[in-house]
């Protein structure tokens, strides 16, 4: 893989092509536009927005209106000054250098694959068909509308990672605050649940979520579903089920197809300055950077800051200069719960309690686009912090 410009015979103008709307491809954009206005920068994206998923789960319990966490995709176009293509990536070519869509084909100079990941169903057709996903914005508002309908009276979540944890909690919260009649189930594959975290927080995360009322099911998983009738793989039958498939990630079918070295979830793995090609680079959930022997996991942070040193090492390439290295700093991580509680590690430091979720939520405000947006959420924050108070008091 080339580091430096060794008279690569750039279009004019030179052409960046990025796959993905998110945290990653909306950093590179950032990145580009504020120091060059010499390229061709082209976004494409399957959706119209840019949506905040770590606040997803506050979605579906109402704490904070999808008003402030969805960007139009197109007014950042004209504000940031690049074209805007939504569409499915159908195909990459990196021997042609060219991005497959519906209707025909785009070159590109440089490339970055920002595309995120994807509900992983692990080729099970009836679950993909009977389950639902929680991928987007609409995902969590149409699940916030499904836990309000009489007709369901069990709501399972299939999968105890960071996801299915803080949904669970965030159901349930809702569930109770509405004062509707109906169980929550979080079901564990495993019977050490939540092995991302250390193990007093993992004690720590079981006994708030059962607290809450979230009925916790160990080697538990689901078989098939009918109709809303659930089979389990204990030989239980639910009926009446709502059941929210959060058991897996991959990345999306083009990267699968390109070629490249891909980890079992389909991320392309990539060197020191995130190249994994010749000027081809990836970014975020699509990337998989090895760090003191593992590679690093998928979280906000690592996707902005990768997508920034990737905006450098498009200038620097262009301009002849040697390429930066990406040195990730791991900020931490805080599995933020519904009763006004979270853990996680900051800085190394193992944290319980109101100070990790304040950290969260201020984060998420930092990383809002908008101000208006950003003083959306902490208003509507603070009244939602109060109410969960009383709820779980």
């Amino acid at each position: 893989m080339n580091t430096v410009n060794d008279k690569f015979p750039f279009n004019d103008p030179v052409i960046v092509v990025i796959i993905g709307g998110g945290f990653a491809g909306l950093s590179v954009v950032k990145g580009l536009c504020k120091k060059s206005a010499d390229l061709k920068i082209i976004l494409i994206d399957i959706k119209l927005t840019f949506d905040f998923l770590p606040a997803l789960p506050d979605v579906v319990s109402q704490n904070i209106s999808s008003q402030f966490l969805q960007a139009d995709l197109t007014e950042l176009s004209r504000r940031w000054n690049f074209e805007f293509i939504c569409e499915e990536v159908k195909a990459v070519s990196l021997v042609d250098k060219c991005v497959s869509i519906s209707n025909r084909t785009i070159v590109f100079d440089f490339l970055v694959v920002a595309s995120g990941s994807q509900t992983n169903f692990y080729g099970h057709d009836n679950l993909k068909q009977n389950c639902l996903v929680f991928d987007t914005i609409h995902d969590a508002l149409v699940l916030s509308e499904k836990c309000a309908d009489p007709q369901w009276k069990n709501i399972i979540i299939a999968g105890g990672g960071y996801t299915g944890v803080e949904l669970s909690s965030q159901v349930c919260a809702f569930i109770q605050r509405k004062r509707l009649n109906k169980k929550v189930l979080l079901l564990i594959r495993s019977d050490n649940p939540f092995q991302f975290l250390k193990q007093n927080q993992n004690k720590y995360t079981y006994n708030v979520l059962s607290k809450s009322g979230v009925d916790i099911r160990l080697k538990t998983e689901v078989k098939n579903i009918h109709d809303g009738r659930v089979e389990l793989n204990t030989g239980e039958v639910i009926e009446n089920a709502l059941t929210v498939w959060t058991a897996g990630v991959k990345t999306p079918e083009f990267i699968w197809n390109m070629g490249v070295p891909i980890t079992e979830q389909g991320r392309i793995m990539v060197n020191k300055q995130l190249l994994f090609a010749d000027y081809c680079f990836a970014a975020g959930d699509s990337s998989a950077f090895e760090h003191q022997g593992n590679f690093l996991r998928m979280a906000v942070h690592f996707s902005c800051m990768e997508g920034l040193l990737i905006a450098q090492n498009i200038l620097r390439i262009i301009k002849g200069l040697p390429l930066k290295e990406y040195k990730p700093f791991d900020l931490g991580y805080v599995l933020p719960l519904a009763n006004s509680q979270a853990c996680g590690i900051i800085l190394g430091i193992s944290v319980w309690g109101r100070i990790p979720l304040f950290l969260h939520y201020f984060m998420c405000i930092v990383k809002t686009l908008g101000w208006r947006k950003k003083w959306g959420i902490f208003k509507e924050l603070i009244i939602h912090l109060r109410t969960y108070e009383k709820t779980f008091s």
